[in-house]
């Protein structure tokens, strides 16, 4: 099930995956990136250039995030619902 991690950390289940939804959600224009549980993390392309605050639980969630922090707010979901947007 789809969600929004918020920098806080707080989430918001059930997330809509139409892509306009999506940009509203990260602030822009998004990338995917992988998480360690297979997981897809749907994070601001320009986040880092745009300078939004470290989004920590994310970061932790992040197959990289060792080497690179993922900020702003995130949504987490499984490859198989980015496939079945509306």
């Amino acid at each position: 099930m789809a969600y929004i991690l918020k920098i806080d950390g707080t989430t918001i289940e059930n997330c809509s995956m139409k892509i306009p939804d999506i940009q509203a959600v990260i602030g822009g224009y998004f990338q995917i990136v992988n998480a360690k549980d297979g997981q897809i993390i749907i994070i601001n392309e320009n986040g880092k250039l745009e300078s939004l605050p470290i989004n920590q639980k994310a970061t932790e969630l992040y197959q990289y995030g060792k080497y690179d922090p993922i900020v702003g707010d995130v949504i987490i979901c499984n490859q198989s619902e980015l496939n079945n947007k509306e």
